[in-house]
């Protein structure tokens, strides 16, 4: 009895893995059925066949529902859109790319969320009924895409945000997104459709801006890439550039005052206008509305009942598939009723789960936004602390309290790096940092970060030599701030764990690549070194290590080293330790850096020798200090006046906007943070009557929190508190001149 109660058991376990194998296979095959419909549609989109464009569209949202397929009930609701934009339907157009957006939120997709934001955002603009709302989606599409590094989609963005304000003319704004637009043409994303639009719409913006031979240049590199190609060759997005390009360098001519080339150009854009035009009607775009209700509803039964005649057979090995499966769960059941007990178990620790989950999201919210009020309402009173022990230094002539306010900067000096080290740890953990690519010269960033370090050599009696490989190159592409910070936490611990000892920093040139170098940095001590076991340790938050004697060493919060291996994997790469107790420590890491084109090299040389003679020429300037706190009015008034620049102090938004109607000044320094009427608006109110006054923008928020929106309001500069005062006072130059 038990032997024939065993096969009956393994019979069914060998049919419930057919039928398994069978619903597998079937869920496969819609998957397939919603792939083909999909090509499909998008085949009608690029033969202009919009009635069947469609109807498949149509058919596609259909059976995704039916199949609870989320992701191509999204592509169906983004086709249909697509075709009701190019029929210039735009309200329906809007009406389907809403529903797109809301299956991506409930998906969660940061990326189809993007997608629809941005379809949106062109949407509203072309529908001319509510443009800024298509501009705030636009915004919200490039937000997402930076924030999850999808640097192609990125570059749409750019382009369709340079393309509104163009149409608003707002020259600035399109300066600003063509730059970030052509800063990645050497990069692997920058496709040649991305050219023809950097190139057109470069063009257009300086026929705007009045720079004649350059908006003939970049029409003409759209007229080089296409004159290879008949114009039937060429893809549609080609064929509108060509139409521009020659519509642009016929008004170019035109403001030369060459009106024979004016007029041979003004001939070839309507010539290829015309073209287009054609292409269109013979497409049945111009009978589309006319056709379109019964055609559709031919096309959709005729494309019903295909399927149904192709599912037929797949319809009846379901319902045999339901019956055997319906038996064996009756089958399974009363072998396995109490698996309904472990079941209701796992739910209720899902739910808790998903509470407790939910619950630390908050607290990582509120710990960020603790933070960020935090650092600000310590940053405002340690700037004055900062700034009156700097400037009481070169005041008191006595050795004794020059000495103690030594103590006093370097203690507030030592809180602000601990500030910084923790608000960076929590941009790093939040995955808010983004590595920026600018030129910096290296050997000038390294004599910086080494001249910071000069007063806790002193105090430790330790000697720092620097040692540059020759082949290096002058500048180079690369984050220089994330640079900087790496270097000082390596080099700081080096000096802060030894007394009486050597500590090199070399950098050499390992590798020259065509657009590239890798580049080895080497920082080494010959100091009490680091113990085996506690190598991997010191790079977790919050460690600190012992020396020879047991004793702790009890200054930093043991944040340097998690810091400098978080940012190096942001570049891909690690940090490498060599130790032995005793003998020494040495840490080094290679980085990819960017290449400089010569020429770009001795722009930046020619603009800092310019920058040089500059300062020595202005000496006659006048500053007012906007800033509702009273202690920071006058530390940068005295600072100012040290540099013999003339300043006028007020306390509020409001003062300011008065002060600035009647009164010249060469420059402004704006708090950011004040109340009634903060810096940023105030700023905005300034810009209605003063387009050309520089404005700098003082504040204790974290740079990377605020940037955009300072930005945005008009201002130039920003620079922030507590501030280098080299730095402060070459910012201001630099924005005056």
């Amino acid at each position: 009895m038990k032997g024939k109660w065993y096969s009956f058991f393994v019979f069914w376990i060998i049919v419930l893995s057919f039928v398994g194998s069978y619903a597998q296979d079937a869920a496969q095959y819609d998957v397939d059925k919603l792939e083909v419909l999909h090509k499909e549609t998008e085949n009608y989109l690029e033969a202009f066949d919009y009635i069947k464009a469609l109807s498949s569209g149509d058919q596609l949202i259909k059976n995704a529902e039916k199949l609870n397929n989320k992701f191509y009930q999204f592509l169906g609701y983004d086709l249909v859109q697509d075709v009701y934009e190019r029929t210039l339907d735009y309200d329906n157009s809007i009406v389907y790319m809403h529903k797109g957006l809301d299956i991506a939120r409930e998906m969660k997709s940061d990326s189809l969320i993007a997608w629809a934001t941005n379809d949106l955002g062109v949407l509203y603009i072309k529908n001319n009924k509510n443009p800024q709302k298509g501009l705030n989606y636009l915004k919200e599409s490039l937000r997402i895409e930076l924030k999850i590094r999808n640097y192609g989609n990125a570059l749409i963005n750019y382009e369709n945000l340079i393309d509104y304000y163009l149409k608003v003319n707002d020259l600035e704004a399109v300066k600003v997104y063509l730059g970030k637009l052509g800063s990645h043409q050497n990069t692997s994303y920058f496709t040649y459709t991305d050219k023809l639009y950097f190139n057109k719409f470069s063009s257009l913006y300086n026929l705007r801006v009045n720079k004649i031979d350059l908006a003939k240049q970049y029409a003409q590199k759209i007229l080089d890439a296409c004159k290879n190609k008949t114009f039937d060759e060429l893809s549609y997005y080609e064929k509108v550039a060509l139409v521009d390009a020659y519509s642009y360098m016929s008004r170019a001519y035109k403001a030369l005052n060459n009106y024979k080339k004016a007029y041979e150009f003004n001939l070839s854009s309507a010539k290829y206008s015309k073209l287009i035009e054609s292409e269109i009607k013979k497409k049945n775009l111009v009978n589309f509305k006319i056709n379109y209700h019964n055609d559709y509803i031919l096309k959709e039964q005729a494309l019903v009942n295909k399927i149904k005649e192709k599912n037929q057979g797949l319809k009846t090995a379901f319902i045999v598939s339901s019956i055997v499966l319906f038996i064996s769960i009756v089958i399974l059941f009363l072998f396995f009723k109490t698996r309904t007990t472990y079941i209701e178990k796992l739910r209720k620790k899902n739910k808790a789960y998903l509470k407790a989950k939910q619950e630390a999201e908050q607290l990582s919210k509120i710990k960020s936004q603790f933070l960020s009020t935090v650092s600000h309402e310590l940053r405002t009173p340690l700037y004055g602390v900062i700034g009156l022990s700097s400037i009481l230094k070169n005041d008191i002539e006595d050795k004794t309290h020059k000495e103690d306010l030594d103590l006093l900067k370097f203690s507030a000096d030592y809180l602000l790096s601990l500030i910084n080290d923790v608000l960076l740890v929590n941009k790093i953990d939040s995955n808010s940092i983004v590595l920026k690519n600018s030129k910096f010269e290296i050997k000038g960033l390294i004599n910086n970060i080494i001249k910071s370090f000069q007063y806790s050599l002193v105090q430790n009696h330790n000697d720092l030599q620097l040692s540059l490989d020759l082949d290096l190159p002058k500048y180079i592409k690369g984050d220089a701030i994330r640079i900087s910070q790496i270097l000082m936490n390596l080099i700081g611990n080096a000096n802060k764990f030894n007394k009486n000892v050597d500590i090199n920093v070399n950098v050499k040139c390992l590798e020259v690549y065509d657009k590239s170098y890798d580049i080895k940095f080497i920082i080494r001590d010959n100091g009490i070194g680091i113990s085996k076991e506690n190598q991997k340790s010191i790079f977790e938050e919050f460690t600190q290590v012992e020396n020879y004697d047991n004793q702790i060493y009890q200054g930093g919060a043991g944040l340097g080293l998690s810091i400098v291996k978080r940012l190096l994997k942001l570049y891909n790469t690690e940090i490498e330790l060599k130790s032995e107790i005793g003998k020494g420590a040495e840490f080094s890491f290679v980085l990819n850096l960017e290449k400089i084109d010569e020429d770009l090299n001795q722009t930046a040389i020619s603009s800092q020798i310019d920058n040089k003679t500059t300062k020595k020429l202005n000496k006659s300037l006048k500053v007012l200090i906007v800033d509702d706190n009273i202690i920071n009015q006058k530390i940068t008034q005295k600072i100012l006046s040290k540099h013999k620049i003339e300043s006028c102090r007020v306390g509020s938004g409001e003062e300011a906007i008065k002060t600035i109607k009647r009164t010249y000044f060469d420059l402004i320094l704006m708090d950011v943070n004040m109340p009634g009427i903060s810096g940023i608006e105030a700023t905005k109110r300034i810009r209605e009557f003063n387009k050309n006054l520089p404005i700098i923008a003082l504040t204790a928020v974290e740079m990377d929190e605020i940037e955009v929106k300072i930005l945005n309001s008009g201002m130039n500069d920003m620079i922030s508190k507590p501030y280098n005062e080299d730095r402060f006072i070459e910012t201001i130059l630099n924005n005056i001149n």
